[in-house]
């Protein structure tokens, strides 16, 4: 699967928080949490607090999602707990890797990839791991017009409380996916109720919305399109990043020249939000 490809090139790069790269715990272990969901199926897999595994190592096996292709991480560890020190001055680290895909028949697919926290509590579990937090994906149906995947990162406890990822997806099902998932951070996650009690919030996502259609690809500068044919129908895709507060895009973490081509998307088709001083109103720059 595309998906799981893609993650398995993030985990290996020492430069982001999945695999390779995962912050250390406070025992100076690596724990990393993962998560990957079929659009067409809906089936949905994920594992927690897991050391030694690869997110790339899931497949499908019959009706089950089996874990396989164990790796090696005592280097990784040593490696680690010698550049322990300077994690402990880094603990925002939050750069979760994600992948947002569609195929050419339409079908989605989304994953996200996490080591957690710096320094973080033993067992552990954040949004990566959890079921409509960290990833979404779902095929067009009767309720749904569009095939939408989406994968999050930022603050796990803030994710998982407002169960961003299924959100998202909801709102790219609107007409206008664009001002819907402006709105829905806004409305769902900055000034969520079940997050009320925290002085600040942190998230961001990569989603993918597809549809069949038959017109021409829309000519909107703020807008990227891929026109696929096949058998006289067009699949219409769209992709879109959105980030909170200077949180970095997760195609940021990608590799060269994947990381290249991904930059010059997310630079002609991406949204920025910033809070207004009183931290109340979220905008696009």
């Amino acid at each position: 699967m595309a998906s799981t490809r893609q993650q398995a090139a993030c985990e290996d790069s020492p430069f982001t928080n999945a695999g390779m790269g995962s912050n250390l715990n406070l025992l100076g272990e690596i724990e990393c949490d993962a998560s990957i969901m079929d659009g067409k199926s809906l089936n949905f897999g994920a594992v927690g607090a897991l050391s030694g595994f690869s997110l790339a190592a899931f497949k499908r096996n019959k009706r089950k999602l089996e874990l396989a292709e164990r790796v090696e991480t005592d280097f990784i560890q040593l490696k680690k707990r010698r550049q322990s020190s300077a994690k402990e001055n880094d603990s925002g680290t939050l750069d979760t890797v994600g992948a947002v895909v569609v195929d050419h028949e339409g079908n989605v697919a989304a994953a996200v990839s996490s080591g957690g926290l710096a320094l973080k509590h033993p067992g552990r579990v954040g949004q990566a791991a959890l079921y409509g937090c960290g990833c979404w994906a779902e095929n067009t149906g009767a309720h749904n017009p569009y095939s939408t995947a989406v994968s999050t990162s930022g603050c796990g406890e803030h994710l998982v409380r407002t169960i961003l990822a299924r959100e998202c997806s909801h709102a790219l099902q609107a007409e206008d996916a664009h001002q819907a998932l402006l709105e829905t951070m806004q409305n769902k996650f900055i000034s969520s109720p079940f997050l009320a009690s925290e002085d600040g919030v942190l998230g961001g996502v990569i989603v993918l919305r597809s549809c069949r259609c038959s017109s021409e690809s829309d000519s909107s500068p703020n807008k990227q399109t891929l026109l696929e044919m096949d058998k006289c129908k067009a699949l219409k895709h769209e992709a879109r990043v959105i980030g909170l507060d200077g949180l970095a895009p997760m195609v940021k973490a990608m590799k060269t020249p994947a990381k290249t081509m991904a930059l010059q998307a997310y630079n002609k088709n991406s949204s920025l939000l910033r809070r207004d001083a009183d931290g109340t109103n979220l905008r696009a720059l």
